[in-house]
């Protein structure tokens, strides 16, 4: 279940909780963004939260016709993509979205030059690399909404795209929005 594993990314890696005093002597507790205490970790966490969504995304788009909803993708839900890429510094937001871009310009390595185990530490991380999702292309509305200083992805950036075959011809990509009703 996507939710509950969103609900663990947010509660365990995004956020902490923090001791809050009341005038009356109690205490609450809230959850408040991580600092990370190496950006680079930060980094490196941003490019994989934007391969989990990057994963869901893609598999919408795959799945067929029958099939169209994660329920995290949807604006309204408490671990929207959104809210939880907000809770990581803008900074952090646009040196993950260049890491990825970077590597996706990169020659990708072969079988042969990846190790079957790899250790992941503080001088050797890993990052995340390859977009699958067409509504996740660099310098498109969804690309765009998570570069802004307060997250702002549009519900046009989450529309599904479908492929139509025009006779032999290459697919063209078509939103699969509300129709419009012909003019009389």
């Amino acid at each position: 279940h996507m939710t509950t594993a969103a609900m663990l990314i947010a509660q365990d890696m995004l956020t902490v909780e923090e001791q809050q005093q009341h005038s009356n002597e109690s205490s609450k507790t809230k959850s408040v963004p991580r600092t990370w205490i190496y950006s680079s970790n930060a980094v490196a966490f941003g490019t994989w939260l934007l391969s989990f969504f990057d994963s869901l995304l893609y598999w919408e788009e795959t799945s067929g016709e029958s099939v169209h909803f994660v329920e995290i993708l949807s604006p309204s839900h408490k671990h929207y993509m959104g809210r939880l890429f907000a809770l990581l510094p803008h900074e952090v937001r646009l040196q993950a979205l260049d890491k990825v871009l970077e590597s996706q310009h990169k020659p990708s390595d072969t079988v042969s030059d990846v190790p079957l185990i790899q250790c992941i530490n503080q001088t050797s991380l890993s990052y995340f690399g390859l977009v699958r999702s067409k509504r996740l292309d660099a310098g498109g509305l969804l690309w765009m909404g998570l570069k802004k200083p307060k997250v702002s992805i549009p519900e046009m950036a989450l529309v599904i795209p479908t492929q139509e075959v025009n006779d032999g011809d290459e697919p063209t990509i078509r939103s699969s929005g509300r129709s419009k009703r012909p003019r009389r």
